[in-house]
């Protein structure tokens, strides 16, 4: 029997900690296990428009600055969660084109929300992952981080 398999980005952002908090607390439920993914953009000829400018023109540099960011995020789901096993994965390219690779065949996508409009309308990425889910797809805000922290709580809540 295949273990229960959950996807989550992590991008460094307080929407990226939620949802890395709610991915392992839904991992752990579910007794299965996380797999965090970072995508890191390369090269400028890969970089989304939205993506902050570095100064450095180095891939190396990059990736070892986009590996750094990866296992800050493990840190930090193993120090809250340390009973749920955690995969990082470090993936070259956008994030809405590698998550839902990563994602192929996961019992669950969990995204945090990067909306920063009035409207609540959800960012990019988002969007994207949403058009073509791989899976079922979970995003999770960051400003409301009482919310119900499992798929059983959600179900109860309703």
């Amino acid at each position: 029997m295949r273990a229960h398999q959950i996807v989550v980005g992590a991008d460094g952002t307080a929407e990226s900690e939620a949802a890395l908090l709610w991915a392992a607390a839904e991992a752990a439920e579910a007794r299965g296990r996380l797999v965090i993914v970072h995508a890191w953009g390369g090269h400028l000829g890969h970089r989304a428009p939205y993506a902050p400018y570095s100064p450095h023109a180095d891939l190396a540099f990059e990736q070892e600055c986009a590996a750094a960011a990866l296992d800050r995020a493990a840190a930090f789901v193993r120090d809250r969660h340390p009973g749920v096993p955690v995969e990082p994965r470090l993936a070259q390219g956008r994030p809405e084109s590698v998550l839902p690779q990563h994602a192929q065949g996961a019992d669950l996508l969990v995204l945090g929300s990067a909306a920063r409009r009035d409207d609540g309308g959800l960012g990019a990425v988002v969007r994207s992952c949403l058009s073509g889910p791989p899976c079922p797809v979970v995003v999770v805000p960051a400003t409301d981080l009482s919310a119900p922290r499992t798929l059983a709580e959600l179900a109860r809540a309703r």
